[in-house]
């Protein structure tokens, strides 16, 4: 896993991961930040899980919940996955000015489509962007990424 931290303007400090791993650097940087305690803590769990002791531990943070497993760091934003389906509401949906929504086409917007043409969507195109709502690493990847972390704030630099 690649990764790279700075501070901005504000001196806070920031974390960037890989593509496939940039779960990883929004929750150092939004739900870890520079809480030194729970650094420490998250390394003993780690050391824990590393030496077979524990089985499996979750941290649920103001954006992310981490799990941690004697293979895998996971983490999953709650966001996305507390979001729900955002067409539940279709059918009661109404105005701001309480009035029902119209649901129906006009002319113009029939024409736009050909009735003999079949159209199908790309599973693909409608997914949740996963590389930011979800990444999992190994464990020791994941211990690697958070004491370097550790260390880039000690530093200060």
């Amino acid at each position: 896993m690649d990764y790279q931290f700075s501070f901005d303007a504000l001196h806070r400090p920031i974390a960037h991961c890989s593509m496939e791993h940039e779960a990883f650097g929004d929750w150092l940087t939004h739900d870890l930040k520079d809480d030194a305690q729970q650094i420490k803590a998250l390394l003993s769990k780690l050391d824990t899980l590393l030496n077979k002791q524990g089985r499996e531990f979750h941290f649920k943070g103001q954006d992310y919940r981490l799990t941690l497993t004697q293979e895998d760091a996971i983490l999953r934003s709650t966001q996305l996955h507390n979001a729900g389906d955002p067409f539940d509401d279709v059918a009661g949906a109404s105005h701001s000015f309480g009035e029902p929504f119209d649901h129906s086409f006009t002319e113009t917007e029939d024409l736009l489509f050909d009735d003999d043409q079949e159209y199908a969507l790309d599973p693909d195109d409608l997914s949740i962007d996963d590389q930011q709502g979800h990444a999992m690493c190994g464990l020791e990847d994941f211990q690697a990424l958070l004491t370097a972390w550790q260390n880039f704030l000690q530093s200060g630099s």
